[in-house]
């Protein structure tokens, strides 16, 4: 068995896999949202990708940033206190998105992200199917 121990074996963590065919993925420690809701913008394997949480409400979501016009967009938290839940995500052209993806206010109203092949787990799943999986870091 494979023990990588760059983090604890029973952190968990925020895996976003990208090819299921040639195993690649990246994973994101949940501890990066221990301070309120956060979103991080990303690339995984060449995809912007947006991964988004908030560890008071166990929420931890991952969609495309790439919209189906093929514009990549720059996602944020949108409320100015990050202890309300459920958020809201906020692009950089206005539109509001939910936390399910959904666009409710905004240039792009009605449409939906995409979300990622994405897995919550435990570091030692991670490391041991994704040797050398690459861990997100601030």
């Amino acid at each position: 068995m494979i023990d990588d121990t760059r983090l604890p074996r029973k952190q968990r963590v925020h895996g976003i896999v990208a090819d299921t065919h040639d195993p690649k993925a990246k994973t994101y420690p949940l501890t990066l949202f221990e301070n309120g809701a956060r979103a991080i913008n990303d690339e995984v394997q060449g995809e912007p990708v947006v991964v988004a949480g908030m560890k008071s409400a166990q929420l931890y979501v991952s969609y495309s940033r790439r919209a189906k016009d093929g514009t990549v967009l720059t996602l944020d938290v949108k409320t100015e206190d990050p202890d309300i839940y459920p958020f809201d995500l906020v692009d950089n052209e206005g539109t509001v998105w939910n936390v399910l993806g959904e666009a409710v206010s905004g240039p792009r109203a009605g449409k939906q992200l995409m979300r990622t092949k994405s897995y919550n787990g435990y570091w030692f799943a991670f490391g041991t199917f994704f040797p050398e999986v690459p861990i997100y870091r601030d």
